[in-house]
């Protein structure tokens, strides 16, 4: 079928988006951990945690909207 991508073609659309999804995962794992470590301390470091915690809830939104766009029912029709 020539109007049909090939499995090379999906898979070279497919690696456009992937570099950002290992980003995503090591920015909500350090963020978690300076979360979890700053939570154990007092004062300042309570505006720190509260930011920490904001930017991995944002990580984690942001790996769920690419899982999803990833498996979204018109992108696998193609």
């Amino acid at each position: 079928m020539p109007n049909s991508p090939s499995d090379k073609e999906k898979t070279m659309a497919d690696s456009s988006r992937r570099p950002a999804r290992p980003v995503l995962w090591l920015l909500l794992l350090l963020c978690a951990v300076c979360n979890a470590v700053t939570s154990m301390m007092g004062g300042i470091a309570t505006a720190v945690s509260v930011a920490a915690g904001l930017a991995a809830l944002a990580c984690g939104i942001a790996l769920v909207a690419d899982h999803r766009r990833a498996r979204s029912p018109e992108r696998t029709a193609r």
